[in-house]
């Protein structure tokens, strides 16, 4: 929407009521659902469109290593650590929010690796093509 122009509202007060499938209250389901929205957030390049106050920043604005924002790498690192030090002081909920955390970076590096290196070689990929052609 911010893309777009488009203007949303917030309002604080709504209450929705869901009924919950029970499937979508495991841990396997929250591993998945992060590792999805890792996945779409890094084909929308939505981390690298805003800004810590959600101001959408212009292309290029953050530094990248293999396509992915650098910011991100520190983020994951920190969920790992924290993922370790849960698991050694037996705090299982902090540990399994950290755990999901990784599962979103995990996905959305392989994501962008993956787009990365499809755009890297695909020059290479079209001089092959036409040379045999």
């Amino acid at each position: 929407m911010w893309r777009a122009g488009k203007r949303g509202l917030y309002l604080p007060t709504a209450d929705v009521l869901v009924q919950i499938p029970p499937h979508r209250l495991t841990k396997a389901y929250h591993r998945r659902w992060q590792a999805r929205t890792g996945h779409y957030h890094a084909v929308m390049r939505f981390r690298d469109a805003l800004d810590a106050d959600g101001t959408l920043v212009p292309d290029g604005y953050y530094r990248t290593f293999l396509g992915v924002p650098r910011f991100m790498y520190r983020e994951c690192l920190q969920h790992l650590r924290g993922w370790i030090w849960t698991a050694l002081t037996r705090r299982a909920d902090e540990r399994f929010r950290h755990e999901t955390r990784i599962c979103y970076y995990v996905s959305f590096f392989i994501t962008r690796w993956a787009s990365t290196w499809a755009a890297a070689t695909r020059p290479v990929r079209k001089a092959r093509e036409l040379s045999s052609a």
